[in-house]
């Protein structure tokens, strides 16, 4: 058990770092477009490239933990040595997987709070949706699959609106991608930038949902005044789809902006690939440890390879002493006999004349 927990822990980090590196390209060069269809397609495209990103890594990279010791090749010894002591990384797994288990219990209990409140809720159908209308009059409006949840007042005076910006989230089908965000928070929980990411997920959401309700009809003054008025509402688990999400300055943005940007924008979304890719060469480079070691000398015997310490040994050639660090300049087919005398401590070497 404790091995696959070490495992699971290694493909996180690898995770974390490539979801990290995506992230930040996205954040920095493309959260500011209102191009929302193709945004969410590239959020969506970094969760499956990271956690892809990850396992290749982890199936086709040797561990850094695992040590090669070999003897030497060609005078190159190469050693893998841990990053990480084992007892360490045992210690940081346990650590990691608390924290998941933390985390994934949080989403459960939002999950049970959203089920009881729709419980207390009376119910009304509206287009062939379930309307749930909550006592509770500070609760802002959110949804949570094809359930549409708000209070008595705002389905009395505010229905249309709401109805259609909640309308937006159903169609788009937004909770799978929130379920997704929330599964990588779990996985990634220690990491920064798998919360970020899910908040720039919903702020999408929110954007296309916002031009989803303006696209029926809805007049956008009255639409923006709704928002800021429902801005300081209660706002219910992470997990649903919130009227009142946050960032509230830069959706009404988004609003009133028009596009009057060239096509080549669109090289942009090229910049997360160009982020995996450094990524990648970056997790896929071993650490190592060389170490170069004098290879032991040959002795050429009628053809015959033995290797042999020539320390102490002295060697003539045609009758003249040669230095043993040059033997291996005598080609073996210049030699014509050896001989070696009883004490082995002198090697007298025949070459053909």
């Amino acid at each position: 058990m404790s091995i696959y927990i070490t495992h699971l822990f290694q493909i996180s980090i690898a995770t974390s770092i490539l979801l990290f590196l995506m992230w930040s390209v996205y954040h920095i060069a493309l959260s500011t477009e209102n191009k929302f269809t193709l945004n969410r397609i590239t959020v969506i495209a970094i969760y499956g490239l990271s956690i892809a990103g990850a396992l290749f890594l982890f199936l086709n990279l040797v561990p850094a933990d695992y040590t090669v010791q070999n003897g030497p090749t060609h005078g190159l010894v190469v050693k893998y040595t841990p990053v990480i002591s084992q007892s360490l990384k045992k210690i940081l797994s346990y650590v990691w997987l608390a924290g998941a288990v933390s985390v994934l219990l949080s989403t459960v209990v939002e999950i049970f709070r959203v089920n009881r409140l729709l419980k207390k809720c009376d119910r009304t159908q509206r287009d062939g949706f379930t309307i749930f209308i909550s006592p509770d009059r500070r609760l802002s409006p959110f949804s949570f699959w094809n359930k549409i949840i708000m209070n008595r007042n705002d389905f009395e005076e505010n229905f249309d609106p709401i109805f259609f910006h909640e309308h937006g989230h159903i169609l788009n089908r937004h909770t799978t991608d929130t379920v997704i965000a929330q599964l990588f928070v779990i996985f990634c929980w220690y990491n920064p930038a798998a919360w970020l990411i899910r908040s720039d997920l919903k702020s999408v959401h929110e954007y296309q949902a916002d031009c989803h309700a303006l696209n029926t009809g809805i007049n956008i003054r009255q639409y923006q005044l709704l928002l800021l008025e429902k801005a300081i509402g209660s706002k219910f688990p992470s997990i649903c789809n919130n009227l009142n999400h946050s960032k509230l300055e830069k959706r009404i943005v988004m609003i009133n902006r028009t596009d009057s940007r060239s096509s080549l924008y669109r090289l942009r979304y090229l910049l997360p690939m160009a982020a995996l890719c450094f990524g990648f060469m970056i997790m896929s480079t071993p650490t190592l440890k060389a170490m170069i070691t004098p290879e032991k000398e040959l002795v050429t015997v009628h053809g015959r390879s033995n290797k042999s310490s020539l320390d102490g040994v002295s060697i003539y050639v045609d009758g003249k002493l040669l230095p043993s660090q040059k033997i291996n300049d005598i080609s073996p087919n210049t030699i014509e006999a050896i001989s070696v005398d009883k004490n082995k401590s002198r090697i007298d070497i025949t070459t053909k004349q």
